[in-house]
């Protein structure tokens, strides 16, 4: 039998922690897809490195045309190394 000064909805306000908690996780970093237990990729797409650095893929594409991040390309893609994304984020 449950207590009666239990609040009813005690199992919802859990829920609702938990979920606001795993989105502060991905938004303070980690890219969709990596696990808190597995280490962060050290290159990232252009687009995950606009994802990571809150930025738009339009404005990491001109960064990265103006010299002001460096892309590397791998085939057709371009790739962000994660270390020069974060010391460009320090610097700006």
């Amino acid at each position: 039998m449950s207590e009666p000064n239990a609040n009813p909805l005690e199992p919802f306000i859990d829920a609702i922690a938990e979920a606001v908690a795993r989105k502060l996780a991905t938004r303070n970093g980690e890219v969709a897809g990596n696990r808190p237990d597995k280490p962060l990729a050290p290159y990232l797409t252009v687009a995950e490195a606009a994802d990571v650095s809150r930025l738009s893929v339009p404005t990491v594409r001109s960064l990265i045309r103006r010299g002001k991040l460096k892309g590397h390309r791998v085939g057709r893609r371009v790739v962000v190394k994660r270390a020069e994304l974060e010391r460009f984020l320090d610097a700006n």
